[in-house]
């Protein structure tokens, strides 16, 4: 059976749950928590527990107390697709993924330091190594990122708040490929392409908040584009090996949110994201004398800037449980022209629900999300290998423990 995983989102943290990871998306970072995924939108401003060191910094500056969460997830998914080669069906995939932050008020000023890991971007595939798409696509790939965050904030006053974070990324890629000798004019077997690398990147964030009346709140988020640069290794069969750099590009995000506090049960929000996926319009492998056996080593990408949008609202039943649900849109930043399997990327609408309780310090959410994805019937990719008609669907259930102190 055909295999492609690579359904969005989900890089999984081996730091946080010794997990390996097996989903992708090169798109948004997700919900980081049970909370914020039942919820669904609105997380800009919704979201003032600790995690928000990857929502809005900002709004750590609510916290009373220190408090520490993980969050566990399962993502399920499936891929359905008819190519020039064939078609077939992932089935239902599972995997598991997870995340973890700690905050604590210090001094008396208010201040708030925060630190955690979750999971951005990255990519995961395999396929068999008979697949119609050997040659145009790898049958196993696998690039790990997870993102390690530190952060502060802080009150200015009554009504606004700042933060801002620093963000480290590493990243680990594993790529292999058959290679055709015929193709590139040589009487030789296919051989296995291989390369592995790894590197760090460096970017931070900016979070703002503001409380508009006595029931409002404006939040808003800007982060740095990251470039990660990784080294390693290139191995074609027995042609040889050497050494190999190439890069990884994530984008710019600004975010803007409001939410409200309708009465004393119920609290809505909204937010738009804008990511600056343009300046990904290319991927260059330095892979020295083989980089000529990779169409000189440069492979166009052309992605569009796109727009994310979602609202969310929880309702607090009584003292201990809390109802949440919501709805988020997400553009396509990947043209037709590149589009590849590996990145089944497509407009997507996401709706979520979720539960909570909570008694004393401890409290146990539950959120599930499930994204319906509009398929992608591809007819002018640089590859003709790749046109074809693609479906993709992901489910994704968390849970989350929250212990304050």
């Amino acid at each position: 059976m055909n295999r492609l995983l690579a359904a969005p989102f989900a890089i999984a943290s081996s730091i946080a749950f010794g997990s390996s990871p097996s989903f992708a998306d090169f798109r948004a970072q997700p919900n980081p928590t049970a909370a914020a995924t039942g919820r669904g939108g609105g997380n800009t401003v919704l979201n003032d527990d600790s995690s928000a060191l990857f929502t809005n910094p900002a709004q750590l500056a609510a916290l009373e107390s220190g408090e520490l969460q993980v969050n566990p997830a399962l993502f399920l998914s499936e891929l359905d697709y008819a190519v020039p080669g064939g078609a077939g069906s992932t089935g239902t995939l599972e995997n598991f993924a997870g995340g973890a932050s700690l905050a604590t008020p210090f001094g008396e000023g208010g201040a708030v330091f925060a630190l955690g890991v979750n999971g951005t971007y990255g990519l995961a595939a395999e396929l068999p190594t008979s697949s119609a798409l050997r040659f145009a696509e790898p049958h196993q790939l696998e690039l790990v990122a997870p993102q390690f965050s530190t952060g502060l904030a802080l009150p200015l006053g009554d009504r606004l708040a700042a933060g801002a974070t620093l963000d480290l990324i590493y990243a680990d890629l594993s790529y292999r490929q058959a290679y055709s000798w015929r193709a590139a004019g040589v009487a030789l077997p296919d051989a296995l392409l291989a390369m592995d690398a790894d590197g760090w990147g460096v970017g931070a964030s900016l979070g703002l908040s503001y409380r508009v009346g006595d029931a409002g709140q404006l939040g808003f988020r800007a982060k740095l584009p990251i470039d990660v640069e990784l080294d390693g290794t290139f191995a074609l069969g027995g042609a040889g090996r050497g050494p190999l750099q190439t890069d990884v590009q994530l984008p710019a995000e600004l975010a803007l949110g409001y939410g409200l506090q309708v009465n004393d049960s119920l609290r809505v929000g909204a937010d738009v994201m804008w990511l600056g996926w343009s300046g990904f319009d290319e991927t260059v492998i330095d892979a020295g004398a083989f980089s000529a056996l990779l169409g000189g080593g440069r492979i166009p990408r052309d992605w569009r800037d796109t727009w994310h949008a979602g609202f969310g609202a929880e309702y607090a039943l009584n003292e201990h449980w809390t109802l949440r649900g919501g709805y988020q849109f997400t553009d396509s930043a990947v043209p037709d022209r590149t589009f590849t399997p590996t990145i089944p990327d497509s407009e997507r609408h996401q709706l979520s629900v979720g539960l909570g309780w909570q008694s004393g310090r401890h409290a146990i959410d539950l959120g599930y999300s499930h994204s319906l994805f509009a398929d992608r019937d591809i007819s002018t990719n640089r590859d003709p290998r790749l046109n074809g008609r693609y479906g993709f669907e992901l489910g994704i259930l968390q849970l989350g423990y929250r212990l304050s102190f």
